[in-house]
């Protein structure tokens, strides 16, 4: 099974196809492109049949989901809620699954991931988030599980392990709906399947309710694992229990089998948009590790390993008037990528804080109303959010705003760290040539050395690079894809005038290849 938000390349002989194919999803109307790379020619399109209203309450409305693949069908999630199994040869939709018009709204905004006779697919509504698992044969549902909710609804029973501590967050399932915040719901397009245990994973994340202080969401995030045929939770890890945090995980699940005091233990590795990294026994669920990957982490102070908890800390937030991160985390749902020759983690990340001031209330004059008269008690003045770079909490001089970064698992820390602009929000790859490969929100695709982080090459783009980097080999060259087209990204930063980064928007998927 193969899944990628870019271009999907699939060599001659798979699924019948008669060339190497290049396969790309579009944004809304979610078109299907497939490309005859000995001939540079299209072959067939699919072209779904949704209209506009597909778009309605969707957040993130232009985007391109992407595409799976497993046993000669290409999978797509479509913007109205429908699952969809394409011929991988011919396009001829198989079959269709789903749709806003066969039941309440599902939101749906990742890719589908393909697990063994399987295909999973994380969903959200108007109040809360799940999980569903559909047959690849005929895209017929044979689970699903809401991330919050009664023990029916979350598939939990009395065997299921929680490694925190079972708070009520996951019962408390808000009726009211997420409004503008629905489309932050949605559990991560990028879980994981471990064969061995027939455990899939990935993060959910349930509402709480809205702080009176700050007016923001709050929220609560949890780590599920799954039993794959029947959905059950096997443990669940709660991430922010509690609540009080707005700090949402759309990011992937990393398995590897780490070493630790001589023992080798099948691991999860996480990366949060907190800022924290956990390393977790994927199998039991205990908690083994959590470090910040980014030192200006303030929100918490650390993880107790016993509990499990974050170890709060409001005077650091108080001595420092931010809270690092800023809501917009640490981490996007961009994917990391693991190099097997350095032993390292390689992630983008956002390196950014959240600071408050107070502004003049506005006086109406503005709007042409007239000027309160003498005597007349002036408006009171209003807190105002804004972000700043992680550097000017930290005093150590820096401006950057985002930051690539290696993580050594073995001893827990960042082994080196390349300092970016702005937030880096593309995905990483990583080559068995010592090659790592991202792009930039300014419009840059950069290529720096494993080991040490040294540039080593960069190209500008047609605009600013938030997908996934690919690469393949075709006719004995290895060839590196990039599609850049940053959309309305920008805007979805809380719309900030520090994050106004300069780029066109547009879509342009270019190719390059390695020497």
């Amino acid at each position: 099974p193969r899944r990628s938000e870019g271009p999907l390349v699939l060599p001659a002989g798979e699924a019948g196809l008669g060339t190497m194919s290049l396969f790309l999803h579009t944004p809304y109307p979610d078109a299907v492109l497939a490309f005859d790379l000995d001939k540079l020619q299209l072959g067939w399109t699919y072209q779904s049949q949704q209209s506009a209203g597909s778009l309605q309450g969707q957040c993130c409305r232009y985007r391109s989901r992407g595409l799976a693949y497993a046993d000669g069908r290409l999978f797509l999630q479509q913007a109205d809620d429908r699952l969809v199994a394409l011929q991988a040869r011919s396009g001829t939709l198989l079959w269709s699954s789903g749709g806003t018009d066969s039941g309440p709204p599902k939101w749906i905004t990742g890719v589908p991931y393909p697990a063994g006779n399987y295909l999973l697919a994380g969903f959200n509504t108007s109040s809360r988030s799940g999980i569903a698992a559909y047959r690849a044969s005929d895209g017929r549902q044979v689970w699903l599980a809401y991330d919050s909710g009664t023990d029916a609804d979350t598939l939990v029973d009395s065997q299921t392990r929680f490694t925190s501590g079972r708070s009520p967050d996951l019962i408390n399932v808000q009726t009211g709906g997420f409004g503008e915040d629905q489309w932050h719901t949605t559990p991560t397009g990028m879980p994981a399947w471990d064969a061995s245990h027939n455990l899939v994973y990935y993060a959910g994340l349930t509402l709480l309710s809205r702080d009176g202080g700050s007016g923001r969401r709050l929220y609560a995030m949890a780590l599920y694992a799954r039993d794959l045929e029947t959905g059950r939770a096997r443990w669940v890890y709660e991430l922010t229990p509690e609540g009080g945090t707005y700090y949402r995980d759309p990011g992937e699940i990393i398995l590897a089998d780490v070493t630790l005091e001589g023992a080798k233990i099948p691991a999860l590795v996480f990366f949060s948009s907190s800022g924290f990294v956990y390393l977790i026994n994927r199998e039991s669920g205990e908690l083994l590790q959590a470090q910040k990957f980014d030192p200006s982490v303030n929100w918490a102070s650390a993880v107790n390993l016993d509990t499990g908890r974050p170890v709060r800390d409001e005077d650091e937030q108080t001595a420092h008037d931010a809270i690092c991160p800023s809501p917009i985390g640490a981490r996007g749902e961009q994917p990391a990528a693991y190099s097997p020759r350095t032993g390292f983690i390689y992630l983008t990340a956002s390196h950014t804080c959240l600071g408050t001031r107070l502004v003049a209330a506005p006086t109406g004059t503005e709007t042409g109303a007239q000027t309160p008269g003498d005597g007349a008690a002036a408006p009171p003045p209003r807190v105002q959010n804004f972000l700043l770079p992680a550097g000017a909490v930290l005093k150590d001089g820096s401006s950057n705003m985002g930051m690539v970064v290696a993580w050594d698992i073995q001893h827990g820390r960042p082994a080196w760290k390349v300092a970016e602009s702005w937030p880096v929000m593309s995905g990483v790859l990583v080559s068995a040539g010592d090659t790592v490969f991202y792009g930039t929100l300014d419009g840059y695709v950069k290529a720096v050395d494993a080991w040490s982080g040294k540039p080593l090459w960069q190209f500008k783009m047609p605009s600013g690079v938030i997908g996934n980097i690919n690469t393949w080999s075709y006719k004995d060259k290895q060839f590196i894809g990039v599609l850049s087209g940053a959309g309305d990204t920008t805007a979805l930063l809380d719309n900030d005038q520090a994050l106004k980064v300069p780029v066109r928007p547009g879509g342009t998927l270019m190719v390059f290849s390695l020497p």
